[in-house]
């Protein structure tokens, strides 16, 4: 069994010595499969630019070392950059020597193309300070970048700037836009309710919790909850959960009485979500908070009964603010 296992081993790496020494087309499968075909090159030779970027990466991508892919894909690299293609001109900008003089002009041409793809890795580059040159660029390249990316449909562009619109770093000339962040986010395709609700939290210690976030900005805490309850994403629960978040946003900072009424009447009213521990908490929370609305006349008009019924509502939830007020007036009997 051991002689068996040595041998595969021993065979293996022969495998792997001779992939860097025999022609490349001989393990062309092994590196990638995108190999420099005749027609690929009849193509460039026309002058059709991302033929020439495409015909200058599968050069790059069949060289057997670091080094030879890098030279034998130069020349390639360099006149499709010349020819006008995004990718190319990424390519030079980022890594030849021979742009150093030109290579925020080079960014420029990126940027005014209409490869999202280029145009979203410059946003990247920048991003994660991998190549030197880039690294003295402020956070406008980069904001600027995944905007016009977005635009022009690039996915990870579209959810990057959605992030962006709503946490705006300083020096980016980017202002805050929930309305925008929501737009792309959705255009991105991995807009999930409860995590855009979360971003709420990095902006409003919503239940008190502020071990997360990032900026005190209640009011547009509300408008991305807003959001997730117009949405009622399907099986997710958030609208019935952003519903009592937003309504205790509106009670304890706003003090817009009228609208937190509104929210808790439509969460202790709302029979979509199946009876449960979670739900009947949420629930009873609703209608602990009605009660202190209908007590005070906050948002509707006094009605001491009401109250009372919808605060032993409320205990019967498990609610332990109710279970006091009940406590208190058993005693006050």
């Amino acid at each position: 069994m051991w002689r068996l296992i040595l041998t595969v081993i021993s065979a293996l790496a022969c495998l792997g010595v001779l992939a860097q020494t025999w022609p490349a087309d001989t393990f062309r499968w092994f590196y990638n499969d995108s190999i420099p075909t005749k027609e690929l090159k009849a193509k460039a030779q026309s002058g059709d630019p991302i033929a020439m970027n495409d015909y200058a990466a599968s050069v790059y991508l069949t060289g057997r070392t670091a080094d030879e892919m890098a030279h034998k894909s130069r020349k390639h690299w360099l006149r499709a950059a010349k020819a006008g293609a995004p990718r190319a001109l990424l390519y030079v900008a980022a890594f030849d020597s021979d742009a150093d003089a030109r290579w925020l002009e080079y960014l420029e041409l990126i940027y005014r193309s209409e490869d999202g793809d280029a145009v979203c890795c410059v946003a990247d580059f920048i991003t994660e300070r991998l190549i030197k040159r880039f690294r003295n660029l402020d956070n406008s390249y980069v904001d600027r970048f995944y905007l016009r990316a977005a635009r022009l449909g690039n996915k990870k562009a579209q959810r990057e700037i959605a992030g962006r619109f709503v946490f705006a770093k300083g020096n980016s000339g980017l202002k805050t836009d929930i309305d925008s962040a929501y737009h792309y986010l959705k255009k991105s395709g991995t807009y999930k309710a409860n995590l855009f609700r979360t971003w709420a939290f990095k902006l409003y210690p919503l239940g008190g919790d502020t071990v997360g976030m990032i900026d005190f900005r209640p009011a547009d805490a509300a408008a991305i909850l807003r959001y997730v309850i117009a949405d009622n994403e399907d099986g997710s629960g958030e609208s019935f959960l952003s519903g009592l978040l937003l309504g205790d946003l509106y009670y304890e900072h706003f003090h817009d009485w009228e609208a937190a009424f509104a929210c808790y009447k439509a969460v202790a009213c709302d029979d979509e979500w199946p009876d449960g521990e979670y739900t009947a908490y949420l629930r009873g929370r609703a209608y602990e908070r009605l009660a202190r609305c209908y007590r005070f006349g906050r948002g509707v008009e006094v009605d001491a009964a009401e109250a009372d019924r919808l605060t032993r509502l409320a205990a019967q939830s498990g609610n332990q603010n109710a279970e006091i007020i009940i406590d208190s007036l058993i005693h006050a009997e």
